[in-house]
Order: structure tokens, then C-alpha cells, then sequence
């Protein structure tokens, strides 16, 4: 009986592969311990269209954006669960910078700053479930996806399609930034 590897190796190996074959093309600054880091600002609105929930606003956490290496992203949409079994919910977007976006400036503490806009071409999405205690509640899921992500001082968008045709979109407003319908009617 032949062993088979796990479907999740399989995939862990095809990202590095892919980071491998198809190095970020930003340039490395001198001092590398610094390039990593996160941005995390708090979203007063979302906008979410899963293959679950088309097109539902949603109660929401954070936006928190991770950089584990230079030009490579991570862009979690922290929501509010909305039931009293769990308490937040995650989907991220991940993937690589693309066009003229610059990494986010990071400091030693691990603290960043994107220089906005951000443009990531998307890879992969993932979702996950916490309870009260910030505690997985469900595992978390890890799709293939191809998209991209935009993010810029007043919001920030993400949509990626998985290999079987299922859609994702996120939209999320940063605190202070009038809804898009209230900005139309102050114009």
C-alpha cells in the first residue's frame, strides 16, 4: 500500500515552489531584520461576498497586514462573528506585491507602515474561526486562489476566484473614512 502525502503538504510545497521559482522582484533593503513586520487598523465597515454570503455587510474587527518577508503579504479581514458560539472570524488574502507597490516600511519593534497604494496579486485565500478566548474553534481552511488585493489609505479591497470557480471579495473601510455613499453626497 503506497502512503499519499497530505493534500495540505502538497500545497505548502507548490507556494515554496512558486516563492522559489518567482522571487519577489523588489529590491533588498540593508538591513533585513527589517523587513518584517505588521500594520493592524481598525475597520468601521466590511463588505463581504463569499460563496456562502453573497454580498453581506458585516461587523468588523481589524485590518492587520503581516510582511514575514520582504514582498510578500498577508491581509487578514478580522469580523465579528455574530453569534454567541464564536467570537471573530478571519479571511485572508496572501500573496506577493505586484507593479510599482514598495514593501511596508517596518521598524524594529515589528511595527509597519505600507506606502499606499498596496497591489498584491493574491495566491491563496484562507479562513478561520475563533471562540471568546481567541482559541480555534474550527480548522482552518486553505484554498489555491488567483486575484488581487488594493489597499490604500481609506480602504482596502481584496477578491480572489479558487480553481473551481468560487469567488471571494472583502471590502473594508478604515475608522474616520466616511461610507462610499456619504463621500459621493459631500462631493
Amino acid at each position: 500500500m503506497a502512503l499519499r502525502r497530505p493534500r495540505t503538504s502538497l500545497l505548502a510545497l507548490a507556494a515554496g515552489a512558486a516563492l522559489v521559482a518567482h522571487p519577489p522582484t523588489v529590491a533588498r533593503q540593508p538591513t533585513p531584520e527589517l523587513d518584517f513586520g505588521r500594520f493592524s487598523e481598525r475597520l468601521v465597515r466590511c463588505v463581504l461576498s463569499t460563496p456562502t454570503s453573497h454580498r453581506s455587510q458585516r461587523s468588523c474587527g481589524r485590518l492587520r497586514i503581516e510582511q514575514n518577508l520582504e514582498g510578500v503579504l498577508s491581509v487578514r479581514f478580522n469580523l465579528t462573528a455574530g453569534n454567541e458560539r464564536y467570537s471573530s472570524e478571519d479571511l485572508v488574502f496572501a500573496g506577493m506585491l505586484s507593479g510599482d507597490s514598495e514593501p511596508m516600511a517596518c521598524r524594529g519593534d515589528g511595527r509597519c507602515q505600507p506606502r499606499f497604494p498596496v497591489v498584491l496579486s493574491v495566491n491563496a485565500i484562507s479562513t478561520g474561526v475563533y471562540d471568546r478566548r481567541g482559541l480555534a474553534a474550527t480548522l482552518p481552511r486553505a484554498r489555491v486562489a488567483r486575484g488581487l488585493c488594493r489597499i490604500e489609505a481609506v480602504r482596502a479591497t481584496c477578491e480572489a476566484t479558487e480553481r473551481d470557480g468560487e469567488r471571494w471579495r472583502a471590502e473594508g473601510f478604515f475608522l474616520g473614512t466616511p461610507p462610499p455613499d456619504v463621500r459621493a453626497a459631500q462631493r
